[in-house]
C-alpha cells in the first residue's frame, strides 16, 4: 500500500493481503476482471481492498494534520489488529447492543421504543437473511462502522422485499418473530 499526499507525505507499508501477480490489475488496482481464476477469491479480494482503502481514508482525514513516515504502517496495524486498540476487557458492541443502549440512555415514550424495537427486528432480521442468502457471508455482522451505500441499497432492497422472504425463509422469522406479517 502507497500514500501520498502531496510533497508532504510518502509512505509504504505492506497489508496482509496477497495475490498472484498475473491476477493483479495494477492500473485499477483489483483483480483483473477477465483473469480466470475463483469467483471468491475476486469477489473476496476487492471487497478487503475496498474496506481497507475506506478505512485508511477515514483515519487519513481524522489525522491528517499528524501524519509521518511510520502512520501508514501503524494504521495497518490498527486494520488488521483492532483487539491491540480496545481497552482491556471491552468488546465490540454489537448492533443490537448499540441500539438496545440507545433506547436505554436516550427518553423516549413507550410507543416510540416500541416503534424503534419493530424497526430493530428488521435490521437483525437483514442480517440474518444476508448470513443465509449471501454467498460467502456466512459470518455477516451488522456494523455500524462497514455500512455503505451499497449496504444500505441491499437493506433497502430486504425491506421492500421482506413479506416475500417471510414466505421463502420462514426460520429467519421464527428466530426474530414479528406480530404482524411485513
Amino acid at each position: 500500500m502507497r500514500l501520498r499526499d502531496g510533497r508532504r507525505l510518502d509512505s509504504v507499508a505492506q497489508t496482509e493481503l496477497t495475490i498472484n501477480p498475473n491476477l493483479w490489475d495494477e492500473k485499477n488496482e483489483c483483480v483483473k476482471s477477465k483473469a480466470i481464476c475463483d469467483p471468491k477469491l475476486r469477489t473476496e479480494t476487492n471487497e478487503e481492498l475496498r474496506k481497507l482503502k475506506g478505512f485508511i481514508e477515514r483515519e487519513y482525514e481524522r489525522d491528517k494534520d499528524n501524519l509521518d513516515k511510520d502512520w501508514l504502517k501503524a494504521i495497518l496495524v490498527r486494520y488488521y489488529h483492532p483487539e491491540k486498540f480496545t481497552p482491556e476487557g471491552e468488546k465490540k458492541q454489537t448492533f443490537e447492543q448499540m441500539f438496545d443502549e440507545f433506547l436505554e440512555k436516550h427518553r423516549l415514550s413507550e410507543v416510540r421504543k416500541k416503534n424503534f424495537r419493530v424497526v430493530k427486528r428488521s435490521m437483525l432480521r437483514y442480517e440474518l437473511y444476508v448470513k443465509r442468502t449471501k454467498r460467502n457471508r456466512k459470518d455477516f455482522v451488522l456494523d455500524v462502522n462497514d455500512v455503505n451505500r451499497d449496504t444500505l441499497a441491499d437493506m433497502w432492497d430486504f425491506f421492500e422485499n421482506e413479506y416475500k422472504y417471510f414466505e421463502k425463509y420462514p426460520q429467519i422469522y421464527e428466530n426474530i418473530p414479528e406480530k404482524r406479517t411485513p
